[in-house]
């Protein structure tokens, strides 16, 4: 039975090469996992660096504020007779 032979062969050569697309396919998974993971750690790093310059921002304002009301207190204190 040579056909059968032949179909033997032929599910084992399907099988070798849906093993290797497997593997294949297990490789770009993890190569996408490890790309997903790399970015979620760049955005961590831009969301950290977002909420310190808005900190920087809030505490230059708040400086400016201080900074305004000293001159007005000071031109206020000097037009005084």
């Amino acid at each position: 039975s040579a056909e059968v032979e032949k179909s033997v062969q032929s599910l084992s050569t399907n099988f070798q090469t849906l093993q290797q697309n497997s593997v294949d396919a297990s490789g770009e998974i993890k190569k996408v996992a490890q790309s997903a993971q790399n970015a979620s750690k760049e955005i961590k790093k831009w969301a950290s660096e977002t909420t310190n310059s808005v900190s920087l921002i809030k505490t230059l304002f708040s400086e400016l504020e201080q900074l305004a009301n000293y001159i007005i207190s000071s031109a206020k204190k000097s037009k005084k007779p």
